[in-house]
């Protein structure tokens, strides 16, 4: 066994938990006290010239911002270069807006010369034409600069987090404590200053040193830094996992970096030599999001309209009209000369302004401001809150009920500052523009989490089982829960644990003894109970040893009194990197290099000096010949062993940890711990292969009976003085001379340390008395610890389901222990539930018979020949095994090629997840520790570590979840982005139909050969003011109680009935409004100039060439096409009502519940009203010229438009209730071609 002191590793003395640090790197055995720089003697000059010395600190803060300084300049320059301007100005709407604007530029010219008298319309056309330029003017730079503030949204988020950190600095102390052995929480060991410090991965730079070992995973591309010629030199890759096999070229890798001065404590040191930022700026950078729902279907619709509809539309306008030009009184066709560019040109140029929407991207970007900034507010109001969500009270527990919701106020002075950034520049602080916020959330149909310890658990396990073992070698298992309402947080589940009180005494005062965490931190505490113990430092552990199991101890009746007599003398760290156990995983993911440590503690009461230790079952039993039985000493037979094996192997197959702990009195210290003198910082071992505590010829337990009990007759008053846990009186028997014989019956053999067997003067000392003291010991319990989820996860998932949103949970596990943590978050473990990722050959593969039976694809790479060829299978089930980054990303690009609108969540501690985050349409990121409340108030100083390592890692998130807020907040933003998006959906489809009933009108006037019912600066006005001024209403409408019951429809086959919408836009709009206004226009017309019929109508006005109207005559007509646009307006702000919702009729939801709307639609009719008045000032004719009938007729009309209304959504309700029904046994189906019938 080699052992090294700490003293003589400096590793040991960076300690965590007090802000500890050392002037010395590394200290040279010659010279200790000399720093790095001065130790290193090597005798091979090109590896001196090969190593670099260790960066200061603020150098490599420098170097970390130029490096990514530099790529986001590279990104800028690029964005620069693009010219979207051109492309903008070819889009055949944009073309013929300006070929519009300069016709009607071209009728105020040609009526200059043409027109007797002038008409004033020709006027009237020239405002138009310059509204229109400007309107086009004002879409290119707004297109322009939309295109560009998207692609700068990123970067410029970067550049913010740059911009603090060279303003501010990364602060080089670290006053908090966090889990260091977790995979969702990258952190490295690096030299900065001579000294070793935990570093987030990715604020590493290159030519770090950093230290790895055994087990712990590369953070970036790094090199061994110890290899003696170019020939040995060792390279790791991201993600690759250094283990002994690496060294292969080196045969022993030990002696080559020791030739250097450095003693190795398990740790081997690297070079950096690429900074991982560069790789995580540029994956944040070129993200390739696929395009939102909302946003195909629209450009589907402008597909439509501009390759169909316009040109469909002009090519009928322009016949007709030059039909009436041809036809009508063709014998004067040369005196009507100056009436063809009217007829020819501007005719057609009003009846397709209307269906080219000028106004609409002004409205889409209000609205898509608002949106975004209803959404952020509520989420940081959800985040701030602290009241607790809860169902409608109206909601029966037993029936299937959308999530509950927290009754939260959002400022509206908020929403307006969000809005205004949104409006005028970048809001960095969410990815609107780049994730379509709104879009996304509203149409999330996946959840996926990839990753999940603080993601979707709880950063640090807690414990599940305490095994036992008693008198009759029979195992004793208790089972714990949380309960939040004990002061210790946790109790046994079983009533009758008191029992087992004599068992679980010397386990409860060995958890209190040997943990840090504070024990006496009061009831409520914000941070997770963890062990800042550093054995992590030698090699990779499991969480479960960072897992501080005080509240046990707590809970079994110890407090502070029963510790306080016991004084921490000397702390023992035992690895064994070579140990048979690493050779016997399966997977990585069970990778733990086999370690314990020991504490030994000296009893100020007693004067005696003992021994706990915990840590891996296997050097744990090594270590151990007898056991606890709660009354005295019982032999360690391989019937007793196999139990403890059992209960491990069931552990671990249920994706639990395991941590022994045992015990051992120490009768005959050192000389350093008799005086006092014994070292401050841990002693590390290290087993080596020959090592092995059951090779030695000992002698074994022969009379049991011998050893001295605990007086079990004495009643436990109390359990808060150490004296009532007297264990070294069990324990004399180790030294006992009756043990001298072995055992007739087969048992394993105790291991004996050679300070029992020694006598009181022949003490040992130094080294060996460290290697001795941890032989000999006594099994006391084994605990299995589990990650718990977070609260209320499991009925989130549920309630996902119930919203259309499939929860998916990529695991890193095998497939067995995956099932096991997915059957705690609910998800189905059955078959055909569990696809596993990693490649033929790699990993455990299917274990289950059911699983092999259903032809289930193994690899990410047959995923896709799997649905084309098989089934659709992975794409319904939510449980992925043996998962790798890659894989996952691989995974969530399938599931949007399939339509799939996927939303990620996971740690924003996790370098590995920014690639993800990326490509996925909406991500989320997780803090796993609570550390963003160094982030509350002004800066004031450097930059915590954590908080600009998540800063960057969260890049492509457009929200960040708190560590201590509920996933239901994501439920409550996806029900609020899922209202606005059906709203504004509902807006947009009112605001088309209007405009396409516009140019209905307008073409059913000119079949009828009447003037054209609306002018030019009509169709401006009611497009640009009216219309946005009553579509906008629609996004304030309040929730639907079914919105998160109802199906999202994916990212594939948009607009599957289109034509069944344009049919509903036909009858609601076009039929009905289109001809009321036409005859209401042609009846007008007629009263105000005592025409009889439609024929002598259409005689009078076109028999006089419309250059040559009368002043009269055009008051008339400007009279007539008023009144209609009054009639127009009353008509589709009736039409409005029904577009509140799109199911619900207006008795199930009346329009007065829409008080945004009602002020709207009241608003217009003002607003029309004042319009009608001002321009018919001065107009010779007035309302009464009109007959009352007419008046009556119109709300006759309205009066029958509403039920029409109501008729076409009763249709569109049965269809839509017939989507839902097929989206959902779609959805809960997942049945494939190999299923069991």
């Amino acid at each position: 066994m080699n052992s090294t002191t700490s003293t003589n590793n400096c590793n040991n003395t960076f300690v965590l938990s007090q802000n500890q640090t050392t002037d010395c790197l590394l200290e040279s055995p010659s010279s200790p006290s000399t720093h790095i720089s001065n130790s290193i003697h090597s005798p091979n000059h090109t590896t001196q010239q090969r190593l670099h010395i260790y960066l200061s600190h603020k150098d490599a803060t420098a170097t970390f911002v130029q490096t990514a300084n530099a790529v986001l300049a590279e990104q800028r320059r690029n964005i620069v270069s693009l010219s979207p301007l051109r492309k903008y100005l070819l889009r055949s709407d944009v073309l013929l807006a300006i070929i519009f604007a300069i016709g009607l530029v071209g009728f105020y010219i040609f009526s200059l010369f043409s027109s007797v008298p002038f008409q004033s319309r020709a006027t009237g056309a020239l405002l138009e034409g310059l509204l229109i330029i400007t309107a086009v003017a004002f879409n290119c730079w707004l297109h322009v600069r939309e295109i560009k503030l998207a692609l700068l949204e990123m970067s410029s988020r970067l550049q913010n987090t740059l911009e603090q950190v060279r303003k501010y600095g990364i602060d080089d102390s670290q006053d908090f404590c966090f889990p260091t052995t977790i995979p969702t929480v990258s952190i490295t060991r690096v030299v900065r200053d001579g000294t070793v410090r935990l570093l987030p991965s990715n604020l590493l730079v290159q030519d770090d040193v950093i230290l790895l070992a055994y087990g712990e995973t590369a953070p970036c591309k790094i090199l061994f830094l110890f290899a003696t010629n170019h020939s040995e030199l060792i390279k790791m890759e991201p993600g690759q996992i250094l283990k002994p096999d690496l060294f292969g070229s080196l045969s022993e890798p030990r002696r080559a970096q020791e030739a250097f001065g450095i003693s190795t404590n398990g740790a081997y040191y690297f070079k950096v030599i690429e900074s991982p930022i560069k790789s995580i700026v540029l994956s944040a950078l070129n993200s390739s999001r696929p395009e939102t729902v909302i946003a195909h279907q629209l450009s589907l619709i402008d597909t439509i309209f501009l390759t169909r509809v316009i040109w469909i539309t002009l090519g009928s306008a322009f016949i007709v009209n030059a039909l009436r030009f041809i036809l009508i009184d063709p014998h004067n066709i040369q005196s009507r000369a100056n009436q063809a560019y009217e007829m020819l040109v501007n005719l057609q140029i009003y009846i397709l302004f209307p269906l080219i929407p000028l106004s609409y991207p002004t409205l889409s970007l209000i609205s898509r401001s608002y949106g975004n900034a209803q959404i952020v507010c509520l989420f940081e109001a959800l985040q701030s809150s602290k009241t607790a969500f809860e169902d409608k009270d109206d909601v029966d527990e037993f029936d299937a009920a959308p999530a509950p919701t927290k009754n939260v106020t959002v400022s509206w002075a908020a929403i307006w500052s969000k809005f205004l950034d949104q409006i005028i520049r970048i809001d960095i602080s969410f990815l609107a523009r780049t994730t379509g916020l709104i879009e996304s959330l509203a149409n999330t149909t996946v959840i996926c989490s990839i990753d999940r310890e603080g993601t979707i658990s709880a950063p640090l396990p807690s414990v599940d089982q305490i095994f036992l073992i008693e008198e009759s070698g029979e195992p004793v298992i208790l089972d714990t829960c949380e309960d939040r309402t004990l002061p210790s947080g946790i109790r046994f589940e079983d009533k009758g644990w008191i029992e087992n009180l004599p068992l679980l005494k010397p386990l409860g005062l060995g958890l209190l003894l040997m943990t840090d965490c504070g024990i006496h931190a009061g009831r409520r505490r914000i941070d997770s109970h963890l062990n800042t113990q550093k054995i992590r430092i030698h090699g990779c552990i499991c969480s479960a040893r960072q897992t501080c199991l005080c509240r046990v101890g707590t809970e079994i009746g110890f407090t502070k009194d029963a510790v306080d007599q016991f004084v921490k003398k000397a702390s023992i760290e035992l690895f064994a990197p070579n140990h048979a156990s690493i050779g016997q995983c399966t997977s990585d993911y069970h990778l733990e290099i086999p370690s314990m440590i020991s504490h030994i503690f000296h009893d100020n009461t007693s004067g005696s000096f003992q021994l706990f230790s915990e840590g891996n079952a296997a050097l744990i039993l090594e270590s151990c010949g007898d056991f606890w039985n709660g009354h005295s000493l019982s032999q360690m037979t391989e019937t007793v062993e196999q139990k403890i094996w059992e209960f491990y192997q069931n552990a671990i197959i249920s994706d639990l940890q395991v941590v022994a702990f045992a015990y051992r009195p120490i009768h005959y210290p050192s000389k350093a711990l008799s005086q006092g003198t014994s070292p401050t910082t841990p002693i590390y071992l290290e087993l080596s292969e020959a090592d092995s505590y059951l090779n030695q010829d000992i002698p074994h337990l022969q009379d049991f009976s011998a050893s001295s009990n605990i007086d079990d007759t004495a009643a436990i008053k109390s359990i808060q003085e150490a004296n009532d846990l007297d264990i070294n009186k069990s324990l004399e028997a180790v030294s006992n001379p009756l043990f001298s014989r072995t055992c007739k019956r087969k048992a394993r053999d105790r291991t004996i340390s050679k300070i029992d067997a020694s006598a009181e003067n022949e003490v040992i000392d130094g080294d060996e008395f460290y290697q001795e003291a941890i032989k000999g010991q006594t099994f006391l319990a084994m605990a299995s610890v589990e990650f718990t989820a977070k609260p209320n996860v499991v009925d989130v998932i549920e309630d996902l389901g119930l919203a259309g949103i499939r929860f998916v949970y990529f695991s890193s596990a095998p497939e067995r222990e995956s099932k096991a943590y997915a059957e705690h978050l609910g998800l189905e473990i059955d078959w055909n539930c569990c696809i596993i990722l990693s490649p033929e050959g790699v990993g455990p593969g299917y274990s289950a018979i059911h699983d092999m039976k259903a032809r289930l694809p193994k690899g990410v790479n047959n995923i896709r020949s799997h649905i084309m060829n098989v089934d659709d299978v992975p794409l319904h089930v939510s449980l992925f095994a043996e998962c790798q980054p890659h894989s996952i990303r691989e995974m969530v690009r399938i599931f949007q090629e399939h339509g799939e609108v996927v939303c990620c969540i996971g740690s924003s501690l996790n370098d590995l997840n920014v690639e993800c985050f990326a490509i996925a349409d909406i991500s989320i990121a997780v803090d796993p520790l609570n550390f963003q409340s160094h982030q509350h108030g002004p800066q004031i100083g450097p930059l915590s570590p954590l908080v600009v390592a998540a800063s960057f890692n969260s890049s492509p998130c457009a929200l960040t979840l708190n560590v201590d807020t509920s996933l239901y907040s994501i439920t409550q933003i996806i029900r609020e982005a899922r209202t606005l998006a059906t709203n504004a959906r509902q807006g947009f489809i009112f605001y088309m139909g209007c405009q396409a009933t516009l140019s209905c009108v307008q073409f059913l006037s000119f079949c009828l050969l009447l003037p054209p019912i609306f002018s030019g600066y009509h169709l401006i006005y009611f497009a640009w003011l009216l219309l946005p001024l009553i579509s906008i209403s629609f996004l304030f409408s309040p929730h639907l109680p079914d919105v998160m019951t109802n199906m999202p429809v994916k990212n594939a086959e948009h607009l599957r009935d289109l034509w069944r919408f344009i049919w509903y836009c036909i009858v609601r709009f076009t039929i009905f409004p289109s001809i009321i206004c036409v005859f209401v226009f042609a009846l007008v017309l007629g009263e105000i100039h005592d025409s009889k019929n439609g024929f002598e109508l259409s005689n009078n006005y076109m028999g006089v060439p419309w250059n040559n109207y009368t002043q009269m005559d055009q008051s008339a007509l400007l009279f007539a096409q008023n009144y209609t646009l009054c009639v127009y307006v009353l008509y589709m702000v009736g039409i409005s009502s029904t577009y509140l919702c799109r199911v619900k009729s207006i008795f199930e939801r009346p329009p007065y519940m829409h008080p945004v709307w009602c002020f709207s639609a009241i608003l217009s009719l003002v607003i029309q009203a004042v319009f009608f008045t001002i321009s018919v000032i001065g107009n010779p004719y007035r309302l009464r010229d009109i007959s009352w009938w007419i008046h009556v007729l119109v709300f006759c009309g309205l009066i029958v438009l509403i039920p029409l209304q109501e008729f076409v959504k009763l249709h569109d309700k049965r269809e839509w209730t017939q989507f839902q029904k097929r989206f959902k046994l779609e959805f809960n189906t997942k049945l494939g071609m190999h299923s069991p019938i």
